[in-house]
């Protein structure tokens, strides 16, 4: 796929990554029945507290190497939360200066956690209907016009078609895993978001075992679950349609199907995790439910940190139970596998 001074720059960027304290996170096994396991990614372990730091670093990384992000340059992204949060944050610590666009129905916690940052937080209109609220459309098409009619002061990463986003996966999560557990999963249940975490996964393992299956964790139509994306409702879709070949087949939850396996992790494992992380959960064991025989690769995006007031008004706990479970936002959980 690459030649060799592309592969180069990646092998670089990886190490680059590793050096900053983004990777190499803990892998949590779930036995799910006899001869078949859930290997979950803890990805809120990466230095900004989720999966997207790797994209976003990969993403950044690739753009100065080519030339194309300067250090006077703006680099602007439309995205509903982690990936803003990460490449807000990464560009601060590479001295770039960064402006997020974002629905304005995103979480709270996820609003402050960016403008933390230092960047500029920019909502797009909220013309009072559920898509306007949650669609990342309008924020993605704002920020590519803005880097197409003022190319010499903005750069736009479009992490949906961006193939960095996917080789952050290919070169750093699906190797970390093998590593780690001495495994190549024959299965893999990824939730689709921008696709790069799904294709990224897909395109090592089946790099490394031609046999593996890999399944899209799709939200149902009538559900909204931060993070995961039904595919045919989702209007950016690009680095996903470039690459179907890489999935088998997808799989849909529901939101209540999601908080279900949020508060089963919580209970069971003390792993207290966001939305799209049950979703991924609830998608991996649909599939365990086909399998008869094998190891399923799942992610867990975020923790459950930036949505204590979204489960809080969906009643999946009080504010004394989310005050009381913080501590799992950083504890790495005694069955966890670590690499060392």
């Amino acid at each position: 796929m690459l030649n060799p001074a592309e592969e180069a720059v990646y092998k670089r960027i990886r190490e680059e990554a590793y050096s900053m304290g983004i990777g190499r996170t803990p892998i949590l096994k779930i036995p799910v029945k006899e001869n078949v396991s859930i290997y979950a990614k803890l990805e809120y372990f990466n230095k900004y507290k989720s999966v997207k730091d790797r994209a976003a670093f990969f993403m950044l990384k690739k753009a100065q190497y080519d030339g194309f992000l300067k250090d006077d340059g703006i680099v602007v992204e439309g995205t509903s939360g982690n990936t803003g949060i990460a490449i807000a944050s990464i560009a601060k610590d590479l001295g770039i200066e960064a402006e997020i666009i974002i629905p304005p129905g995103i979480s709270e916690g996820t609003k402050n956690r960016l403008k933390d940052t230092g960047a500029t937080v920019i909502e797009t209109l909220d013309d009072g209907t559920p898509e306007s609220r949650s669609s990342t459309g309008n924020a993605i098409h704002e920020a590519r016009e803005k880097a197409r009619q003022n190319p010499e002061i903005y750069f736009n990463l479009f992490q949906h078609g961006n193939v960095s986003n996917m080789l952050a996966h290919f070169y750093t999560t699906g190797p970390e895993v093998e590593e780690a557990t001495g495994l190549v999963p024959e299965y893999a249940a990824i939730g689709m978001g921008t696709g790069g975490t799904l294709t990224g996964l897909s395109f090592y393992l089946k790099s490394r075992n031609h046999e593996a299956k890999v399944y899209a964790v799709q939200s149902h139509p009538d559900s909204y679950i931060q993070g995961i994306r039904n595919y045919e409702k989702a209007k950016e879709r690009k680095l996903i349609d470039e690459h179907l070949d890489l999935i088998d087949d997808f799989i849909t939850v529901t939101e209540e199907e999601s908080y279900r396996e949020v508060r089963y992790l919580l209970r069971n494992h003390k792993v207290f995790v966001g939305t799209s992380s049950g979703a991924n959960l609830a998608g991996a064991r649909k599939l365990a439910e086909t399998v008869e025989k094998g190891n399923i690769l799942t992610v867990f995006p975020d923790s459950a940190e930036k949505y204590e007031k979204v489960y809080k008004e969906k009643g999946l706990f009080t504010e004394e139970e989310f005050e009381e479970n913080m501590r799992y936002f950083i504890e790495v959980p005694e069955a966890a596998i670590t690499l060392v």
